[in-house]
């Protein structure tokens, strides 16, 4: 009986059976991507829906913070009771007083609504028309505004709060709320592109519209293109208790890049399945011509990387391997003559960061610092205004002179207390009080600069009032851990405390994303970083009895004997 040899398969009906599990992986990742596609879109539609309606929560709390500010304004803040009754023509010096008094409480009122929302006096009396808070339009604008406020008002005798209205001016569209009382009439301003800016700047496409819509008309300069472009999704949203007049209401490309992109992704798809089919007619020959040759070509780069002066490829049946060989061999040291200079480049840049970091200061200090001597100017106080201008000049020369990455403790120290000085003549030493408890053992101690005077601006800007005293306690001290020994800073305060959020985003070692409100603390988290590399410790708490506190933890560095680190030194 012979016996029946079994014979195998042809390469054809692998390469069939590899070409068919190709195109059906194809199909299915073009059905995946479509897929995506659709619940990417409904998941962007359903966000934004709850970022506009959490936005327009924050509005309409806005809006009746703004309305109850303006009723009791009207009726019961005394400075406007002193502007009905003067003339602009002749008191007017007797108008300044109670007009700034009256301005400040409207600054007062803008930092918590924003400086967008504009506020206008009127006396129906007198005709006397002004603003009372910073104008945000220019004055040709403000002419055109003041003409629309003011004509068609009528007096009443009793409180009138008219709800918000739209008015046009320069092409541009604004909403008023308007409170009237006796003889004082207010007037609350607000730019419509204020309000959808927020939403369409942080959450919309340059093909997305956001705009309002009151009393069912567009609130829109002229025809956006996404309101006439085909392939558009409208949305409408009100806040959830519909106290504002207006709703609010996007236009979405459908088409937007996402589903652009994923239209390129299955091109590419199909593409490389093409392509694929292709390369493995290629890989049997490659294989048998390439990949041998190229196994032992990588076993001698092996053996080269690590002696570069090592033995040659061996001779090779490919010719190109061998140029290789010698090439590969010039490399290798030019590779080790560029990670030198790339280290030495790298070392130069994060000092010049760091020099540009210690040097980044806020304009807003030196303004008050001369708003405050005008002021002393004004009354004649000499004496205090001398010790002003001392102070000043210490602090300003300490930044001038801060070039170096650390300086002494000592020098930090007599730095925060200069600057306090200045805080407590602007204040007074019954507004602000400082308590510096320094170990004599840490005042050599390297420390970067204004790391201490950071965290006490930081509490002088939002601790200190006028209602209350304000401590602020400052201690240094060595301490032994189990990573060595450390100088321990400890800034704590009297005040109201950290935010939740910057006490969230210094736990999860996370930059502080709160733009200029914050930059200090930024500041210093970055130059830590680079100094010491994350081997420092920074934590921030809220006390149990109230008020915020800063712990810094170095790793100890001391000046070297005989290094020149004093000011006077440093200024020469």
């Amino acid at each position: 009986m012979t016996e029946q040899r079994q014979t195998g398969y042809s390469i054809n009906r692998y390469i069939r059976f590899l070409m068919g599990g190709l195109l059906l992986l194809g199909v299915l990742n073009i059905v995946l991507l479509v897929v995506t596609v659709h619940y990417s879109r409904a998941e962007r539609v359903r966000r934004l829906e709850n970022t506009i309606s959490i936005y327009l929560e924050d509005v309409s709390t806005r809006f009746k913070a703004i309305d109850h500010f303006m009723v009791y304004s009207t009726v019961n803040d005394p400075n406007l009771k002193k502007l009905a009754g003067l003339s602009p023509t002749t008191d007017i010096a007797a108008m300044i007083k109670p007009l700034d008094g009256f301005r400040q409480r409207v600054s007062d009122q803008q930092y918590s609504t924003g400086t967008a929302y504009q506020f206008y006096y009127f006396s129906s009396k007198t005709g006397y028309f002004t603003n009372v808070s910073p104008l945000q339009v220019d004055y040709e604008d403000y002419g055109k505004i003041q003409s629309q406020l003011v004509d068609g008002w009528a007096t009443k005798t009793t409180i009138i709060a008219e709800p918000w209205k739209p008015i046009v001016v320069s092409g541009k569209y604004y909403l008023y709320h308007e409170v009237r009382y006796q003889d004082t009439v207010l007037f609350c301003v607000i730019a419509v592109s204020a309000l959808t800016g927020p939403i369409q700047n942080d959450y919309l496409t340059p093909q997305d519209f956001a705009y309002l819509r009151l009393d069912g008309q567009d609130l829109i300069k002229g025809k956006h293109p996404a309101l006439v472009k085909s392939g558009t999704r409208y949305m409408k949203t009100t806040d959830r208790a519909r106290t504002l007049p207006f709703s609010f209401n996007v236009q979405l490309d459908q088409y937007s890049q996402t589903e652009k992109f994923t239209v390129l992704q299955i091109i590419l798809v199909i593409l490389t399945t093409i392509i694929g089919g292709g390369a493995i007619f290629a890989v049997i020959y490659l294989w048998r011509n390439f990949a041998i040759p190229l196994r032992e070509f990588s076993s001698a780069v092996k053996m080269m990387t690590a002696d570069p002066d090592g033995p040659n490829l061996d001779a090779s049946r490919i010719k190109e391997l061998e140029n290789v060989n010698e090439q590969f061999h010039t490399l290798m040291t030019q590779v080790r003559s560029l990670k030198l200079s790339l280290y030495e480049n790298e070392i130069q840049q994060k000092k010049s960061q760091i020099q540009f970091m210690q040097l980044q200061i806020r304009p807003h200090f030196y303004l008050n610092i001369l708003t405050t001597l005008f002021s002393m100017i004004q009354m004649n106080e000499m004496d205090h205004m001398s010790d002003l201008i001392m102070s000043a000049t210490k602090y300003m020369r300490y930044l001038l002179n801060a070039g170096d990455d650390l300086v002494p403790l000592a020098q930090e120290v007599e730095h925060a207390k200069e600057y306090l000085n200045i805080q407590r003549i602007r204040y007074g030493d019954d507004i602000l009080q400082a308590d510096f408890q320094i170990d004599a053992r840490a005042a050599d101690v390297l420390v970067p600069p204004l790391s201490i005077q950071t965290f006490v601006e930081n509490t002088v800007k939002y601790a200190v009032s006028f209602d209350s005293k304000t401590l602020i306690k400052v201690t240094a001290a060595q301490t032994m851990s189990t990573e060595g020994e450390f100088l321990q800073l400890v800034i704590s305060d009297n005040g109201p405390g950290y935010p939740p959020a910057i006490l969230q985003a210094v736990a999860d070692e996370h930059q502080i994303d709160l733009s200029e409100h914050h930059i200090g603390i930024n500041n210093v988290i970055a130059r830590l970083d680079l100094l010491y590399n994350h081997t420092y410790h920074l934590k921030l708490e809220n006390l149990k009895n109230g008020g915020a506190c800063t712990t810094l933890e170095l790793p100890i560095q001391r000046a070297v004997k005989g290094e020149n680190r004093d000011e006077s030194a440093a200024g020469r």
